[in-house]
């Protein structure tokens, strides 16, 4: 598909089929599945990166082809994760944000809880920034990058303590901040 062009009949299609197969794996799954989390599952299906997504179009599926692609354990239940919303950001000076996005500062930031992530570490359970795919542990504050290298810095206790008490469905790793 090298020099690809896709025409807005394909998008057009590709969005309504794409709504289609929503409906299916809610009747299916009995909960709605995000649009950016479905058109994500089918593109790693396909073998495409995050910044592939825009070739998806020019298999032009229709909605069950799609289905039929999507593996269900590819699909969050929203019950198996909380948001996690801070006023302002809680990681340390001096913390480099990802190198490839742009800075932009903006105030809060969000952290994703998973009950059951498919990699335990570095706690069970652990968050996710969602803005810079930073792990935190939930039970000491200790930073870790997305392929889990330390980032040999931590959050404060204060701020663990903050995060781990918004957090009211999922069951936390004991606190042991001076575990770091």
């Amino acid at each position: 598909m090298a020099g690809f062009k896709i025409e807005v009949e394909d998008v057009h299609y590709f969005q309504e089929e794409s709504t289609k197969a929503i409906a299916l794996l809610f009747d299916k799954l009995g909960y709605v599945v995000e649009y950016m989390d479905f058109q994500t599952a089918l593109a790693n299906k396909l073998v495409y990166s995050l910044q592939d997504h825009t070739r998806l179009p020019l298999h032009r599926l229709n909605a069950r082809q799609m289905v039929n692609i999507v593996d269900v354990a590819d699909l969050r239940d929203p019950g198996s994760f909380e948001d996690i919303l801070m006023a302002d950001s809680i990681l340390p000076s001096g913390v480099a944000g990802v190198l490839n996005e742009e800075t932009v500062k903006n105030g809060g930031e969000i952290w994703r809880v998973h009950a059951y992530d498919k990699d335990p570490f570095p706690s069970i359970p652990h968050a996710h920034n969602l803005r810079t795919g930073y792990k935190l542990h939930l039970g000491n504050g200790t930073l870790y990058t997305a392929t889990n290298k330390s980032l040999g810095s931590s959050i404060s206790k204060k701020d663990l303590e903050t995060i781990r008490a918004k957090i009211r469905k999922i069951t936390l790793p004991p606190l042991d901040y001076g575990a770091n």
